[in-house]
């Protein structure tokens, strides 16, 4: 998935959905309190619909967490309305702006440079390379990093809903350029957060503590970490799933704690809270009687 095939051959590769290039849906659209995917394929999606679906669909009603603080697009079929929505995310606090530079190689690829990592689950809205002005023509969300490019989900052409790489978007008959990118709310969670407590029997915060996690399915090991002087590891994007949580290191003075199993999931907006102590190492003292 993360190397860039040419559009007219994923639908062969069987990589596409029944959904198409059209503005018939608004995206909000549900059947029995789920995403109506049946209307989806009868009236398509346009990137800002997609987009809608993701936010406001998919997100409450299939991955049960909870988008309605924020604010949403005055028109949820345009680019330029949720250009004009995720400001107001800024605005409130719920997500920061990711500054960026971009320019044009010889192959006509966009370098594109962010400032820092970006989350997934973020939005980037585009505008037409053709036009300096800040108006948004296109709106993605973004998938990750991989393989040199920075992938996003998004609907730009007949395929419908498909991954596609920022790097790539000058090609096409409307080419488009980087114009905003907002960090993933901080009230909301596109992918598992674990907040992670060490204290010793009295409840004194264990610093220096470090842990890593397996994914049972996978066996894939994710390092978190040491513990900071309040005794925490926080760490977001993570997958969701079942793991073994296991202490590598106890700092002197305290016993590791046992390997244990735990699962992250969507509950509590995707924050995995677990509470792990560290017995402190008991020294017996030595007495000796004088004889005299």
């Amino acid at each position: 998935m993360w190397v860039y095939i040419l559009a007219k051959y994923k639908r062969a590769k069987g990589w596409l959905s029944n959904i198409t290039y059209a503005g018939g849906s608004t995206g909000y659209e549900t059947k029995n309190g789920k995403p109506d995917i049946k209307y989806f394929e009868r009236n398509g999606f346009v990137c800002a619909s997609f987009a809608t679906y993701v936010y406001f669909n998919y997100l409450p009603n299939v991955a049960g967490i909870d988008t309605s603080s924020l604010p949403r697009p005055a028109d949820s079929k345009l680019a330029d309305s949720w250009y004009k929505a995720v400001q107001q995310w800024v605005k409130k606090g719920y997500s920061r702006e990711i500054k960026f530079t971009a320019s044009i190689d010889s192959s006509r690829y966009i370098v594109f440079k962010p400032k820092e990592t970006i989350p997934i689950g973020s939005i980037i809205i585009f505008r037409p390379h053709s036009s300096t002005a800040k108006r948004g023509s296109h709106v993605v969300v973004y998938a990750g990093y991989k393989n040199g490019n920075h992938w996003v989900y998004h609907v730009g052409t007949k395929n419908g809903p498909e991954m596609c790489a920022v790097e790539r978007m000058l090609y096409g008959p409307e080419p488009q350029w980087p114009l905003m990118v907002v960090t993933t709310p901080s009230n909301i969670r596109f992918a598992a957060s674990l907040d992670l407590t060490v204290t010793s029997d009295d409840g004194t915060p264990v610093v220096g503590a470090e842990f890593s996690i397996k994914n049972t399915k996978t066996g894939a090991v994710t390092k978190l970490g040491k513990t900071n002087a309040s005794g925490k590891i926080k760490k977001d994007n993570l997958n969701y799933g079942d793991y073994t949580l296991t202490q590598t290191a106890a700092p002197a003075g305290y016993t590791a704690a046992a390997a244990t199993k735990i699962s992250l999931n969507t509950k509590n907006n995707s924050l995995n809270s677990i509470k792990v102590v560290n017995k402190a190492v008991v020294t017996e003292s030595v007495s000796s009687d004088t004889v005299s």
